[in-house]
């Protein structure tokens, strides 16, 4: 009897003098916040006694009568507060540092590494002094492993006091609960840290899965996989960082912490000073006695729970991020499977959808180590920081089909994550709605078939169903700082503007690679994708870019507030910065051929093909054509792919090439043609967006972007699974850099047949009767396959100004093209020639696109073609230097303003660029010219040993039609 009034009295006290700030709730607190103590029947109650879990079904939802849902306790004793409280005898260093409340406990003399100590170059908080301090030092005697749970300094009972500066171990011994251990648990490690404690029981916290996992009780030493603990919080911080909630005024003197503040239920505790409340401790987050939510948190581990309708998860008491209300990730209503946490590292319960989940979807204050900003799971086989493992958690196939443990709907699965347990009997998703699976689309730059040189055995006429012409394309790229160019982080994510910029911007103080934790610097998916923000009509929403002039562009941008457009996010790595992220290992020489899969291998096999350039300045409307020699020395661009701004090209034939695609009337094409812009994206997609014609960009639209009339195409992912929304953007493609669709340019193939061996002109391999363009020698038939080859080009360019085979297709209809014969023949008089030239010379020569165009970009940096007679002169200018054949000796120059359609006073050079296997004949290099006295266009080159000088098109006079080369019959 005389126990249990002992042990009744004890609960009592301590009740009343528990740790500040943890008794009922403050004045003025939000009233669906309240709190329950009941310490009793939590897994804090370390007693002889169990605790009943089914009295708080909240923080034991796995638990049932009879059980005990504890990992640890002691049958020595059935007191309760005894492991942290004494009445006498308590630790003065605990009550005179930290005013910790009748400390029970022995205070670890620990180093501690801290979570901003290393990597966290986003954390603006200042440090207390000797951090961790105040009250995350009290729970770190238990859960940093290191200090004997059941070596408290005043155990029950005569002689149970020990004098922590003069112990024997026999009082030790005598003083220490012996600890029973289960569940699977159990204390491990080497002698004891703390030095007065060294050689006693190791009766320590248990390990759980591991102090460096996320599902841990016990901490460790090292907490940078921990919420940093111990740092000012107050108005100067929030200002400092706008996406945390202002707290208010710090509490000092004659104040406590139950006090009402703009973050409560969370709270503030002491730091440097013990009589002001002003930081961020462990007891912010957790009352170790409260019993209304699991963990012993002061809030909802979710968001508007069924269990607390209304309320907020607790992070976004401190937390405040733009775009979080309305985003995808806030809304979604996605239902995970309940994944075990026994048998793998998730906790998904079954029972909570995304939306419910939020923060905790991608974060958890304890989480793996290596992860920055507290990532789940979000590490590398390197042990790195990974963001994409963490995004992986839900963007992953819906599950793994059985029997086929490495492949998954045709790509490896290599990229899960270890422990996975998705399965056909255990879907990812129970709803049927579900994440699109990015992580198949990164694992495509791996060839299904096992053959690891995508390019040797190429064939570009085998494109049938079964072959595998084309290497699948991610982004399996080299940085040149070392680390890979699929998804594997930076020192900054969305912050960070132009990666590897020698002078970085504002907010990008640190370039990747340059700093300790950034061992193997990667690009990663919040490189493009703010995860707060994101939402369907804008999946880059919240980013930052660069602007077609160089400039941030991003919210909160001064001059430039406005979500960046797609190509401005591209930019951050395509623009200035090229040079210093894609250098390959013979740069500059990387910049001159391009794309050329028969181009020599680089020393480095992870280093991609070359061809890299400044994007940025390719595609600006504003970059000066005269800043190489033979260009047309015009102040601004001549010619590019309509990306920042609407192209050059405001002729009727385009506008009718792009009609279908871009909804386009062309009554008055220079009208429709300036109001069409494409994006990135509209050519580097996934393939499956090759299924529709035109533009498939949905994300923050111009008002010159068409809308696509794309939706994210379903497709059953697996037998028996629901379905799923294919995965649109440049993640990965089967065809080669990212391509929507196939586009060949392996203009250096030797199996290739030109104009027919007939023809007794260019040596072809054995067995070419014809070119790869015709169906057979003499036949107007053309073979689609090789149409096929440029099927990128046909998405919104149309397939009948190309083809003749096509349905519809007319090669003496002058309207579909402006590269024409002679526009004043409308007949087969000649078989061709003065036809649709891009049919005669796709067909009857088998020629590429990428031979003519050879940046589709831009003309900027085409370094292998002269445009008119590379001074500028042009036809409507100076007409003496524009006239005249003879000879052999031409006087050409580039077209008057008007022929592209647009008066502007700009000349337009039509995308023309030649390949550097095309030779020049009357110049060092092929020259595109414009006849003005005939008005015609020529090309003075050598293509396949064929000479083109006498060649031309455009003519309008209809004189006497003849062979352009090659002889008297077609081809």
């Amino acid at each position: 009897m005389k126990f249990l009034l002992r042990f009744l009295i004890r609960i009592s006290l301590l009740l009343i003098i528990a740790l500040p700030g943890m008794g009922q709730a403050p004045p003025g607190a939000p009233p669906s916040i309240t709190k329950h103590e009941d310490i009793l029947n939590t897994r804090h109650n370390l007693s002889a006694n169990p605790p009943d879990p089914t009295q708080h079904p909240e923080i034991f939802p796995k638990g049932a009568a009879g059980q005990d849902p504890r990992r640890v306790f002691t049958s020595q004793t059935a007191e309760v507060c005894v492991f942290c409280h004494t009445p006498h005898g308590a630790s003065q260093v605990a009550s005179n540092l930290l005013q910790a409340p009748l400390w029970n406990r022995q205070l670890a003399s620990n180093q501690y590494t801290l979570y901003d100590q290393v990597w966290s170059k986003s954390f603006d908080g200042q440090l207390n002094l000797g951090a961790p301090t105040g009250y995350s030092r009290l729970c770190l005697s238990c859960h940093d492993g290191t200090v004997a749970l059941g070596a408290v300094l005043n155990k029950p009972g005569s002689g149970g006091y020990i004098d922590p500066a003069n112990i024997s171990l026999a009082q030790f011994n005598n003083s220490s609960f012996t600890m029973s251990y289960q569940g699977g648990d159990v204390y491990q490690g080497g002698p004891q840290q703390d030095p007065s404690l060294r050689g006693f029981p190791q009766n320590t916290m248990p390990v759980g899965s591991g102090e460096l996992t996320g599902d841990t009780r016990r901490l460790g030493t090292n907490l940078t996989n921990t919420h940093p603990v111990s740092f000012k919080f107050d108005s100067a911080l929030a200002a400092l960082d706008t996406e945390l909630v202002d707290p208010g005024p710090v509490l000092g003197p004659g104040s406590t912490v139950t006090a009402h503040t703009p973050i409560s239920p969370a709270a503030r505790y002491p730091g440097d000073n013990i009589k002001i409340y002003d930081s961020v401790q462990c007891t912010s987050c957790h009352n170790p006695h409260q019993v209304d939510y699991p963990k012993f948190l002061r809030a909802s581990i979710f968001n508007n729970p069924p269990e607390h309708p209304g309320e907020q998860i607790i992070c976004l008491y401190c937390h405040a991020k733009p775009g979080w209300i309305g985003s995808t990730h806030q809304t979604s209503k996605v239902l995970h499977t309940e994944y075990p946490s026994v048998s793998n590292p998730y906790d998904y319960d079954g029972t909570h959808t995304v939306d419910q989940f939020a923060c905790r979807n991608c974060h958890d204050p304890h989480t793996a180590q290596g992860a920055k900003r507290i990532h789940r799971e979000g590490v590398d086989q390197f042990g790195q920081d990974a963001t994409e493992k963490t995004c992986f958690l839900c963007h992953s196939p819906n599950n793994a089909p059985a029997g086929s443990p490495n492949i998954y709907n045709g790509y490896p699965t290599s990229a899960l994550l270890a422990g996975d347990p998705t399965n056909p009997g255990n879907l990812r998703f129970k709803t049927a709605q579900v994440a699109p699976d990015i992580n198949s689309q990164f694992s495509k730059d791996i060839n299904p078939t096992g053959n690891t040189n995508c390019y040797t055995s190429w064939d570009p006429k085998a494109n049938t169903p079964g072959t595998f012409p084309e290497c699948g394309s991610a982004m399996n790229l080299t940085l040149g700082h070392g680390g890979k160019h699929e998804p594997v982080f930076v020192a900054r994510p969305q912050e960070g503007v132009e990666l590897g910029s020698s002078a970085p911007p504002v907010n990008n103080e640190f370039a990747p690679g340059l700093i300790a934790g950034d061992k193997y610097p990667h690009v990663t998916c919040t490189d493009c994708h703010n995860p707060h923000q994101v939402e369907p009509g804008n999946r880059l929403k919240g980013m930052k870019g660069i602007d077609i002039n160089g400039l941030v562009v991003g919210h909160g941008v001064p001059g430039n507030d406005r979500e960046p457009y797609v190509y401005e996010v591209c930019f951050r790595c395509h623009g200035n910065s090229y040079n210093n992220i894609f250098n390959g290992d013979r740069f500059p020489d990387d910049t001159f051929m391009r794309s050329d899969p028969r181009d020599f291998r680089p020393i480095n096999a992870d280093f991609s093909l070359r061809g890299f350039s400044n994007k940025r300045k390719e595609l600006n409307p504003n970059t000066p054509d005269n800043t190489l020699p033979d260009h047309s020395q015009q102040t601004v661009n001549a010619s590019f792919h309509p990306v920042a701004a609407a192209g050059r090209n405001g002729t009727v034939q385009l506008c009718n090439q792009l009609t279908e695609s871009f909804h386009l009337n062309c009554a008055n094409p220079a009208a429709a043609l300036r109001n069409v812009t494409i994006q990135c994206t509209d050519c580097h997609n996934s393939e499956a967006t090759s299924a529709v014609k035109g533009p498939v960009t949905e994300s923050n639209l111009r008002v010159t972007d068409t809308i696509s009339a794309f939706s994210p195409l379903k497709a059953v992912i697996g037998p028996g699974s629901p379905p799923a929304y294919e995965p649109v953007g440049p993640h990965g493609s089967k065809f080669i850099r990212i391509l929507r669709n196939r586009y060949n340019t392996d203009i250096q193939n030797p199996t290739r047949c030109f104009e027919g061996s007939d023809l007794n002109q260019v040596p072809n391999p054995p067995g070419c009767a014809t070119s790869d363009g015709s169906s057979a020698p003499g036949s107007f038939t053309a073979t689609r396959s090789h149409f096929d080859n440029f099927l990128l080009c046909f998405q919104c360019h149309d397939r009948r100004a190309f083809d003749p085979s096509e349905p519809g297709a007319n090669r003496y209809d002058p309207s579909w093209t402006n590269f024409y014969g002679d526009k004043a023949v409308t007949s087969s008089a000649d078989e061709g020639w003065n036809g649709n030239l891009h049919m005669y010379h796709l067909q009857w020569t088998g020629a590429m696109c990428h031979e003519c165009h050879y940046n589709v970009h831009s003309n900027v940096e085409a370094q292998n073609t002269q445009y008119g007679d590379g001074l500028g002169t042009r036809a409507d200018q100076n007409s003496v230097t524009c006239t005249g054949v003879s000879s052999g000796v031409t006087y050409p120059c580039l077209p008057p303003d008007g022929e592209d359609g647009i008066i502007d006073g700009i000349v337009d050079t039509h995308l023309i660029n030649f390949s550097p296997k095309v030779e020049g004949t009357i110049a060092s290099k092929p020259r595109w010219a414009y006849d003005a006295a005939n008005q015609q266009f020529q090309c003075f080159l050598r293509c396949h040993n064929e000479i083109m000088n006498t060649c031309h098109y455009g003519r309008t006079n209809g004189t006497t039609q003849h062979w352009c080369a090659g002889g008297t019959t077609r081809g």
